[in-house]
């Protein structure tokens, strides 16, 4: 290493062998060894500057000009969150922890203005500006021994990978060049940019479960090929140090209160609570923790004569009268009965945190379905502006249509009225795996907890409980009106909804022994047949089962489209002046309503739409709004309307129901006629079709029921087995409440009421 005078930055600009180590005669040896891998004019100034020297990653001159870095940024680091502000109630065997968002969550951490500069050899485009991700609650005895008690993290976070810092198996490296950058496919992304430039491409990584970090340089490129990860690179975040288990970040969200109840009265305990934040491990360590602040609480009683509010809650129909959510009624074993009518729905759910009793204000609130609309994209088999969640992807959760519902609503808190519209869409099956549900919100409303009990507990700022009402959305194919479909998937020719005489809710009339045998869809006095639309199933023992191939296939699309406008629920049907004056929905004590579309609703359908001279089931795909929902199925027979095929622009004709029945001409034939649906069809009997909550039925006979005449659908959300499927007389009844997939099931009942 001969000794000599360093090179300014202008000779080095200058000389044309500068980046070569065997021809420069600028650069000296002591210079490569210390690191120097190259340099670049990047102000174009004539004159490299120190910042302007590209090194070997953890070379000396590379730690020298990290350190210089370091000094001109007045020694400013990664820093920790700042703490949250909280406060503790006191109550009768518990504490109650409430905090604020730390300043963090709005300012940021402040080491992002060095790290964001890719002049900067403290450049890391990993770093996030908005770093915190939860907090943690501790506990103890002393302000020495706090034990934590608690954590949560924000849901919907993301870690952003500029340049494949994050660990993506044994081929991609971008430190190591080209070859490993992704450029050639051995990364998700082309990484070779670096995140140099905004607008780069990056990764988003979820920041939940364990997230893994390279510290770079930490991997090495093998003779053999590949990528080998060095011992001690990979950084692992986050066990999950409530339990001692290691199942990382969950997601929990943020409540920003906690109810401790491991606590006893008349003893003291100190808490704090702490901010967490999740960072690039290429600047420090991968999370920082903000600093631990005790503050003492005694639980206590409610003193003589102190009264504290009490929060009831309940589920109610149009009546006021508050609905039970109870178990499923028995299935008899042996006649395939119901011991009783079915229960409210539970995919409703409400939740009021904190519940802090001390705290909580005068309040009374309300959320109430007003009504809800079915919306069938004009586009076959695409989501559309009206319907923007349906998820149309084959597999599980997904929908083989581009249909979906807006549920209206009203919501009254103490008088204060916003009226919201929900829009989702309920999954058609779960692919043979465990029944398919997906989730949404019915509304989030803040309530100021009560200002003299805040000020009580020497409480300042704006703290409050949060009211949240979500539903949740079942499969399709797990309704009762998708019997067919379940008997081609599952072999069970023995369930289904069923008809019965009178009113539930004066006792039950489902007497009829085996009410849903093969096509049988229960029975009623004065009605020779109730023929219900079911497809891959034998009308009797012994007889195949009927049609092949699109007719099978076609009588099921109307159920793929509309089964899940369908309930768990008894529906009551009044006659009176040779029409039905009233339909009630006896377990969620409100009406069903009379629309002239197909949707969460009821109407007769009177005309014969494809003109073949009677009322037969090929005529309900004609309704408005079932027409576009089946048009929307896609994949296999139902490309096929009615045995002529389609194109998403053909013009086509619809009607609409009507709220009067007309005694016509029926067939509940129609088996065979698909390739001609026009072609005269025998008639075999006289009646009218009724369309009720996504499901469909012809009802032959010779008169209309007597005024007062009282007729009971009752529907379920499940799947019901027997012993032998193919038996004439089947036994072994068993039901089974939620999806209808081979492993666990849900007990999830129906939203749309």
């Amino acid at each position: 290493m001969p000794p000599g005078i360093p090179a300014t930055g202008a000779a080095i600009f200058a000389d044309p062998n500068a980046a070569d180590q065997a021809l420069t005669s600028t650069l000296r040896p002591v210079d490569f060894s210390a690191g120097w891998a190259g340099h670049s004019d990047l102000n174009s100034d004539g004159v490299i500057q120190q910042e302007e020297v590209q090194t070997v990653p953890r070379s000396l001159l590379a730690k020298s000009l990290v350190a210089q870095g370091i000094f001109d940024a007045n020694f400013l680091l990664p820093f920790a969150p700042e703490p949250p502000t909280f406060f503790l109630i006191p109550g009768d065997n518990q504490v109650t922890i409430i905090w604020s968002p730390s300043v963090t969550e709005t300012v940021g951490d402040p080491y992002f203005t060095i790290a964001a500069n890719n002049t900067s050899p403290l450049f890391d485009p990993n770093y996030r500006l908005l770093d915190v991700e939860g907090y943690r609650v501790y506990r103890g005895r002393t302000g020495a021994d706090l034990v934590l008690i608690g954590e949560f993290d924000y849901a919907g976070t993301d870690f952003n990978d500029f340049n494949g810092a994050w660990d993506y198996g044994t081929t991609c490296a971008p430190e190591l060049g080209a070859g490993f950058d992704g450029a050639s496919g051995e990364c998700p992304i082309d990484f070779s940019g670096g995140g140099l430039t905004p607008g780069d491409p990056s990764v988003a990584h979820d920041i939940v479960g364990d997230m893994e970090q390279v510290s770079l340089p930490g991997r090495a490129a093998l003779a053999t090929g590949g990528v080998l990860l060095l011992e001690g690179k990979l950084d692992t975040f986050w066990p999950d140090l409530v339990d001692g288990g290691n199942t990382g970040l969950v997601n929990s969200g943020v409540p920003f209160a906690f109810v401790d109840q491991g606590v006893i009265n008349s003893t003291d305990y100190f808490y704090t609570v702490t901010t967490f934040d999740v960072n690039s491990v290429n600047s420090g360590p991968s999370s920082l923790e903000s600093a631990v602040i005790p503050k003492r609480v005694t639980p206590r009683a409610a003193a003589p004569g102190e009264t504290l509010p009490t929060l009831i809650t309940g589920l109610f129909g149009d009546d006021g009268v508050e609905l039970f959510v109870g178990p499923v009624p028995a299935l008899d074993p042996e006649t395939g009965i119901f011991a009783g009518q079915m229960p409210v729905t539970d995919a409703f759910s409400l939740g009021f945190a904190p519940v802090v009793q001390r705290l909580l204000p005068t309040l009374s609130g309300s959320v109430t379905i007003d009504s809800i609309n079915i919306i069938s994209s004009p586009i076959r088999g695409s989501p559309s502006a009206e319907c923007p969640l349906v998820d149309i992807a084959s597999g599980r959760g997904s929908s083989p249509f581009g249909t979906c519902w807006a549920m209206y609503t009203t919501v009254d808190i103490s008088g204060s009225i916003t009226n919201e519209v929900i829009r989702g869409y309920n999954p058609w099956w779960s692919a043979f795996g465990e029944p398919a549900e997906i989730s949404g919100v019915v509304t989030r409303t803040q309530v100021a907890f009560d200002a003299p009990s805040l000020a009580q507990f020497g409480v300042t700022g704006d703290f409050g409980s949060s009211i949240a009402v979500d539903w949740i959305a079942s499969e399709g194919l797990s309704r009762s009106a998708s019997q067919g479909a379940q008997s081609r998937r599952f072999g069970r020719r023995h369930g289904g909804s069923r008809w019965f005489d009178g009113d539930t809710d004066a006792g039950d009339n489902n007497t009829i022994t085996d009410p849903t045998r093969y096509i049988r869809v229960g029975a009623l006095s004065g009605v020779d047949t109730v023929f219900g639309v079911i497809s891959h199933t034998p009308p009797d023992f012994g007889e195949p089962t009927p049609g092949n191939g699109s007719v099978a296939f076609e009588k099921n699309c109307f159920y793929r489209a509309l089964a899940f406008t369908s309930r768990m629920a008894d529906i009551r049907f009044t006659w009176n002046g040779g029409t039905i004056s009233e339909v009630r929905d006896v377990t969620h004590h409100t009406m069903v309503k009379f629309k002239p579309v197909a949707g969460v609703n009821w109407g007769f359908l009177t005309t014969d739409a494809n003109g073949n001279g009677v009322l037969d089931w090929q005529d309900f795909n004609y309704i408005e709004g079932a027409h576009q929902a089946i048009r929307s199925v896609r994949g296999g027979s139902c490309d096929q309307f009615n045995g002529t095929s389609w194109d998403p622009g053909d013009a086509f004709t619809t009607v609409s129901l009507t709220s009067t029945p007309s005694m016509v001409s029926t067939s509940t034939e129609g088996l065979t006629t698909l390739i001609d649906p026009a072609a005269p069809l025998a008639q075999t009997g006289t009646g009218f079709c009724i369309y009720v909550n996504g499901e469909r039925y012809i009802f032959e006979m010779t008169a209309m029921p007597a005024d007062g005449t009282m007729w009971t659908l009752r529907t379920y959300n499940g799947a019901i087995r027997v012993d032998d499927d193919a038996a004439a007389d089947p036994s072994g009844y068993r039901f089974t409440s939620g999806g209808t997939g081979n492993s666990r099931h849900t007990q999830t009942r129906p939203m749309l009421i």
